[in-house]
């Protein structure tokens, strides 16, 4: 069962935080999901201990990590942080409930 959770960096950006994604290969999966929902990837980095993609849609910037120590997570970038913020946050319950039900299906 995956969760979604929230805090704050220490830049005081706001992260959402896909707990039970703690696989570097669920990278995917999460970002895969992303671009079901006519998200564009214009930048994906895969590196030793992380996986980094940098998304886009409708002027809304936001990346999606994997870090070993961390686990998955999002926050958004850009000029529009506060309103990409928000909507990152519904989208990504969104995510959530579709990895779940693709997850008990298994």
């Amino acid at each position: 069962m995956i969760v979604l959770r929230s805090g704050l960096n220490e830049e005081g950006t706001k992260e959402f935080y896909l707990v039970g994604l703690d696989s570097y290969e669920d990278f995917p999966q999460v970002v895969d999901q992303f671009t079901f929902l006519g998200t564009d990837i214009i930048e994906q980095v895969d590196g030793i201990y992380s996986r980094i993609a940098l998304a886009v849609i409708t002027g809304k910037r936001f990346k999606i990590i994997y870090h070993e120590d961390v686990g998955m997570y999002a926050y958004a970038t850009g000029s529009a942080v506060e309103e990409t913020t928000t909507w990152l946050a519904q989208t990504l319950e969104t995510v959530v409930e579709n990895l779940n039900k693709s997850g008990s299906q298994e």
